[in-house]
């Protein structure tokens, strides 16, 4: 089976051209003032944001089924939809593969969470893509000190067998993941991948192959968190 693993950041919720499509110049400013609300309250329970989602997943959709496919070319537009969604679009062209099931890593956050299921629906019902799920990796956030167990964990759901082929789009996400994804990927000689805003394409990221057990002999050390002084 062929499966891709995407890391979510925010930016379903929080790039500035968000609802801009199809054609660049809608007034999107009625929909950012209210994603702005949403990001400086702290009650982010889903049901009260519901209506919010809904018009972020028709801003999406409308960028990728109105807008044509030179559209989505043109790095200028990126930002009128999310990093996860542009990127693991281009990754697919490129590759020239079906993957049978994607599994979005979210940040243990509402904000992760909301974002996740955003990229879903967009891609469920505007891209027509199977198999979407969501994996939320506890303790990923603005908290976390090591994320190589929650990421174990998180992946360990899928139930991966040794003949599937493993993909990771990690242009979108939480950068402290990065290295310890790049480890695991490199024990396990799975596939990373990655967008830069600057390219109508997707970059293969081939770590050198590891031995295994070298997660777990730098768990602790991979990632350090410092406090501004007081």
């Amino acid at each position: 089976m062929n499966i891709l693993f995407v890391t979510v950041g925010t930016t379903a919720l929080y790039n500035p051209d968000v609802g801009r499509a199809p054609d660049g110049t809608r007034d999107n400013r009625a929909l950012r003032a209210d994603v702005e609300r949403y990001r400086n309250v702290s009650d982010k329970r889903p049901e009260r944001w519901a209506d919010l989602k809904t018009r972020l997943v028709e801003a999406h959709r409308q960028y990728w089924t109105v807008a044509n496919a030179n559209y989505w070319k043109d790095q200028k537009r990126f930002r009128e939809t999310s990093a996860e969604l542009t990127s693991s679009h281009f990754l697919i062209a490129s590759l020239n593969l079906k993957f049978e099931k994607t599994v979005l890593l979210v940040s243990d956050t509402d904000d992760g969470r909301m974002a996740g299921d955003i990229n879903r629906r967009v891609m469920e019902e505007s891209l027509g893509w199977r198999g979407v799920s969501i994996q939320d990796v506890r303790t990923l956030d603005k908290d976390f000190v090591d994320p190589a167990p929650a990421l174990r964990a998180a992946l360990a759901e899928s139930r991966l067998a040794k003949e599937d082929r493993v993909a990771f789009n990690m242009t979108g996400g939480f950068k402290g993941t990065v290295i310890t994804l790049a480890l695991l990927a490199a024990e396990e000689n799975w596939e990373i991948y990655y967008q830069h805003e600057s390219l109508a394409g997707v970059s293969c990221l081939t770590p050198p192959r590891a031995d295994e057990g070298t997660v777990a002999r730098l768990s602790g050390r991979i990632v350090r968190c410092y406090s501004w002084p007081k």
